[in-house]
């Protein structure tokens, strides 16, 4: 049986600490107009960081249009 607990912290990836690595990050990293506010970055970082070995990035698909 697996528990389940869901924890929401607040705050940049960068300064925040965690006794341990964790399953998920959810995240909202594309910042607005998809050009502006890049968290690239620190998904990595957070990636890298605290994800158990078996992780998995899943990106969003995206459709941009631009019209003059």
């Amino acid at each position: 049986m697996l528990s389940v607990v869901i924890t929401v912290l607040k705050g940049k990836v960068e300064e925040i600490d965690l006794p341990t690595q964790v399953d998920v990050i959810v995240s909202e990293w594309m910042g607005y107009f998809l050009l502006f506010e890049n968290m690239v970055n620190s998904v990595l970082y957070a990636r890298d960081k605290w994800l158990v070995c078996s992780f998995l990035v899943i990106l969003p698909t995206l459709v941009l249009y631009i019209m003059k």
